[in-house]
């Protein structure tokens, strides 16, 4: 059967481009909560921390710097966290070996798995990544492997343990397996079906396929607007299935893909109140959403299996729990506000009674 990822990338503001970004004195600290990015000879951090270098410009193209190194002159981690995934020229990094980043490709890291077996992990990742299936350009009906890309921190979202979807994209069957000999990881690397055209719209011909959200247009949407509610206009992972966003690379349901598609709709509506000079192009997306829906429930089958039914009762059980928890917490609430009230309006009444008297 064929199975879908999640991707963890690093934070960015010039929408993952294989640009660096515009001010990274503001995205430093979200992006940096990915692992491996805040090392001390980060240029960003150098560049953060006075230490200019006529290397390291904001909004400059990373394939630009040549081969990138651990040496304290061209020492950027970013790109090997996935920074760069909408890159359309290849980057090039030198740690004990030369490194590429191809264009448009996402850095895929299962750490769990490599963790569960140290003595194993080629066998491990050969394993993971058995289901992931390029879509095909003869039948575009065909079922291939989607990837749900998520930041794990970011400005736009209030509470630290939720998981913002940047993008969905779609397995173009661009492939090559990390080689862990040396008990080094080298990364993944997974071609990715989102394109964009030349005046910036995403490109759904020639089997291209997925979007990233417009994340400058909607923080600038919410300033001119600040009766919004900013969460209304993006993609969260729904609680119930966080474990599927963690340890950078990870397995996703078709159950949790079919949720968080259909969650995507309602957010590519909202979308076209930010962007109505491309509403038709937020439009296009949210007609390939439905067809990825189609395509996933055809795939998983009438009846999604036990693991999946046993999955929906825990669910319930669990929230039927939590909301018999805030049910209790309302009503000791309430109880203790009777007394305090009821304590006022006592001392009140012998605050009155008491003038009376006088």
């Amino acid at each position: 059967m064929v199975k879908h990822f999640s991707i963890c990338v690093p934070w960015h503001d010039n929408s993952w481009n294989g640009r660096t970004c515009v001010d990274p004195e503001h995205v430093f600290p979200y992006c940096s909560a990915v692992g491996n990015i805040d090392g001390p000879c980060n240029m960003c951090r150098k560049h953060l921390n006075g230490e200019r270098n006529e290397s390291f410009r904001p909004d400059s193209k990373i394939a630009d710097w040549g081969v990138l190194t651990t040496k304290k002159t061209n020492d950027l981690s970013c790109p090997a966290e996935g920074s760069a995934f909408m890159s359309p020229d290849d980057i090039t990094r030198h740690i004990t070996r030369d490194e590429t980043f191809p264009r448009y490709a996402l850095i895929g890291k299962p750490f769990k798995y490599w963790r569960q077996d140290e003595y194993h992990r080629n066998e491990m990742t050969d394993w993971f990544y058995s289901g992931l299936t390029g879509r095909s350009h003869s039948d575009e009906n065909a079922p291939a492997s989607l990837f749900f890309i998520y930041a794990k921190s970011s400005p736009l979202i209030e509470k630290p343990e939720d998981r913002l979807i940047v993008g969905i994209g779609m397995s173009d069957g661009r492939f090559v397996r990390a080689n862990c000999r040396d008990n080094y990881d080298f990364n993944s690397m997974l071609g990715h079906t989102i394109r964009r055209k030349a005046d910036g719209s995403f490109d759904f011909e020639n089997g291209n396929w997925g979007f990233v959200f417009p994340f400058a247009d909607i923080r600038t949407f919410a300033e001119e607007h600040p009766n919004i509610r900013l969460s209304d206009y993006l993609l969260t992972v729904p609680e119930e299935y966080a474990d599927s966003f963690k340890f950078v690379t990870e397995h996703v349901s078709h159950d949790a893909a079919i949720d968080i598609l259909s969650k995507a709709l309602k957010v590519l509506e909202k979308i076209k109140d930010v962007c109505p000079a491309r509403a038709d192009d937020w439009e296009k997306c949210r007609l390939e959403i439905e067809k990825q829906i189609r395509t996933v429930r055809f795939d998983r089958g009438q009846y999604p299996g036990l693991s999946a039914a046993l999955q929906s009762v825990l669910n319930t059980r669990l929230n039927d729990y939590g909301k018999m928890q805030e049910q209790e917490k309302w009503l000791s609430k309430l109880k203790n506000d009777a007394a305090r009230d009821k304590k006022s309006i006592k001392r009140h009444v012998g605050e009155l009674l008491e003038s009376r008297a006088e």
